[in-house]
Order: structure tokens, then sequence, then C-alpha cells
């Protein structure tokens, strides 16, 4: 009797242990397709501005990968100035759903340069487009300063 007693008290446990189905990992391979693009025909296509100011959005390598080009040692900006420059470059959804675009600004100088509404985030649906401008305030500043050093687009769902 003490036999059953027992096996019908470690038989619940052996099967609360195997009925688990715990693990501790898994791996498992699948096929992916990942292809690169150039900014114009990626998800997030990066275009210059169809007008005058859209040559400070330039591919200087011929690449596929713009640059925002705004002055250099020859042709710098005024100094103790602010400058607007619109219209320099456009940001399209290309993707499948809605994202939200975000422009960080990246430099020793990033309050000096202004990027409007693209810097707190705007709502791109499938096929939109935001057109990006600056801001940029050079008070106080000498001659060569660079003010940036890169600037960071971001889209998240």
């Amino acid at each position: 009797m003490r036999k059953i007693l027992l096996a019908f008290l470690i038989l619940p446990l052996i099967l609360g242990i195997t009925a688990t189905g715990a693990f501790t990992s898994v791996s498992a391979d699948r096929v992916a397709n990942i292809t690169v693009a150039d900014d114009t025909n990626a998800l997030l296509a990066l275009t210059p501005y169809n007008g005058p100011n859209g040559a400070y959005f330039v591919d200087t390598n011929n690449d596929g990968a713009y640059e925002l080009r705004v002055g250099n040692a020859a042709t710098g900006l005024n100094v103790d100035s602010t400058i607007i420059i619109e219209n320099i470059f456009a940001i399209t959804n290309n993707g499948t759903q809605t994202v939200t675009v975000t422009l960080t600004d990246i430099g020793a100088y990033n309050d000096r340069t202004d990027f409007g509404i693209v810097e707190n985030g705007v709502s791109l649906g499938v096929g939109q487009s935001v057109v990006v401008s600056l801001r940029i305030n050079t008070n106080g500043l000498k001659e060569g300063t660079e003010l940036l050093d890169s600037i960071l687009i971001k889209a998240e769902k």
C-alpha cells in the first residue's frame, strides 16, 4: 500500500516536470532578403528639393548618399547673422505604414541650428513627404567655426 501511495505522490511530480514545455534556447534558419538602396529610392527617401536651395543637399561621392553642405572655407555663412534656408531637401515615406520622422542635429553648435518641425517629429503616412528647411544663428561665432558634424534622421512606428 505504501508503494502505491508513494507512486501516486511521485507520478504527478514527474508529469508536472515533463509537461512544462520549458526550453533554454531555440534556433531556426529563415530566408531573409535585405536590399540596400540609395537615398532617393530607400524606404525613407531623402531627395534634394526641386529649387535653388536643393543645391545644398548633394551627393558628393556619386554613391547615392546625400550630404547637407551649407558653406565651406571659401563660401561660408556670415558671422553675427541669422540665416534661413528654406526648402533644402524632402523626406518621403516609401514604406508600408505611417511613421514618425525626427531629425537630430549633432555637433558642438547644434543649439545654433533649427530644422523646424522635423526636430520634434512629424508623422508621415505612406507616400507622404515633408520638406526640410534650416535656420542658423551665427551670432558670436568666429569665422571658420563648424556648426554641425552630422544629422540623424530616424523613422519609427
